[in-house]
């Protein structure tokens, strides 16, 4: 955990800030690992509601060389980007596979098409600031969807403003937005700001917490944010909390520990405790479950 006084702009505590872009496969996993975390705290706790002061959605443009240009193919400019092949670059089955886990259908299309986010991320604001949280990840999710299981290209206003609509907010006022300059200058500076800060990947999750700030990007699941959650609200009247966060916190740092070790797995070193590590978060994921949700999920 980050102090906050070590951070001159940190919003207060408890919030969160959530740096994506649509176009990322791993912020689409992201936000359905979100998803399962606060269908986790639900059941586990149902007169829990997360009080948060601000949730801020953060864009980090992935791909500016395409904003204003028509969109292009997927594939062909993955390739020309990063100059190697796409499978090089993307671990397609993989991805695929871990996204079935929570109902995501990835597809990797010849003729799937990307452009720049801007104008979504644009909405994205507009959203958040008129419907709220709740809104916006509905947003972010048919967003996420089009692109990555159907293959469109985010540039399009109809599509944008349906699924504003989906959301629950007014088209109307969103194509007003579209049609000016709002928001604007602020996704772009949002997003190099974040990179700025020495963000260098996403998806990337900043929790603001009583004692301090955690992050979690990269590689992480559903037990992190649960993690993260325990933590941001520490003090609450529902039963077995502290004793719930326990277990979870103990599950994370398992989690943890069998990341590294499957790092080095694939470094060709085989760890000797390798097997146990799996075994144990295994059951210490089962017991949680079993204790605290009292039913699979």
């Amino acid at each position: 955990i980050t102090p906050l006084s070590e951070h001159g702009l940190a919003l207060l505590s408890p919030s969160l800030e959530i740096f994506s872009d649509f176009t990322c496969s791993g912020s689409y996993l992201a936000d359905a690992k979100y998803r399962r975390a606060c269908s986790m705290m639900a059941r586990a706790h149902p007169g829990f509601t997360a009080s948060w002061t601000n949730v801020a959605f953060r864009p980090y443009l992935l791909n500016p060389e395409l904003e204003g240009k028509p969109p292009v193919n997927r594939i062909k400019h993955i390739e020309e980007k990063f100059g190697k092949p796409f499978a090089e670059s993307i671990d397609a089955q993989q991805l695929s596979k871990e996204g079935l886990e929570y109902d995501l259908h990835f597809r990797f299309g010849s003729e799937d098409m990307i452009s720049g986010t801007v104008d979504a991320h644009r909405l994205n604001q507009f959203v958040n600031t008129v419907e709220g949280t709740d809104a916006t990840f509905s947003y972010r999710s048919e967003l996420m969807r089009l692109f990555h299981e159907e293959g469109k290209a985010l540039c399009d206003p109809n599509l944008l403003l349906a699924a504003v609509q989906t959301a629950g907010a007014e088209p109307e006022a969103a194509s007003s937005i579209l049609e000016s300059a709002a928001y604007r200058m602020d996704v772009i500076w949002m997003s190099r700001e974040a990179q700025k800060a020495a963000i260098e990947s996403i998806p990337y999750y900043r929790f603001y917490t009583p004692d301090g700030i955690i992050s979690i990007s990269n590689s992480f699941d559903e037990w992190h944010i649960l993690d993260a959650l325990y933590r941001s609200f520490p003090e609450t009247d529902c039963g077995r909390w502290e004793d719930a966060a326990a277990q979870c916190r103990s599950i994370v740092e398992v989690v943890d520990q069998l990341r590294d070790l499957q790092m080095a797995k694939e470094h060709d070193v085989v760890p000797k405790d390798f097997d146990d590590a799996v075994m144990r978060a295994r059951a210490l994921q089962e017991a949680f479950k079993q204790d605290i949700l009292s039913a699979d999920i």
